[in-house]
């Protein structure tokens, strides 16, 4: 936990890689605000490019393991409304693989 905010404000993302909601190159914005960061014990996979719109900074996000996304952003669907229509995928696909074990 950090004493003051790490990053606050909007934030356009971009997927680096295929995730769960949505394939590469796919854009959406979210917004940011926490007062925490990360410690990683091992390397970790980022499936985001961020670029915060009050600093311009960019970074890696989207912590990815398996079928797990974790991301400080809180992204807007409407923004990207095939966000849904791909998580909905998903998770169908996914369903299908434990009923059929």
């Amino acid at each position: 936990m950090t004493k003051s905010l790490v990053h606050f404000g909007y934030a356009e993302v971009e997927f680096a890689d295929d995730c769960l909601l949505g394939k590469k190159g796919t854009v959406v914005r979210g917004h940011s605000f926490h007062c925490s960061r990360i410690v990683a014990q091992g390397p970790l996979r980022c499936t985001y490019r961020v670029r915060y719109s009050l600093s311009d900074r960019k970074e890696e996000e989207g912590f990815t393991r398996r079928q797990v996304l974790g991301s400080y952003i809180h992204l807007h669907f409407r923004s990207n409304p095939s966000l849904v229509s791909s998580f909905l995928q998903q998770a169908d696909s996914t369903r299908r693989l434990v009923v059929a074990q």
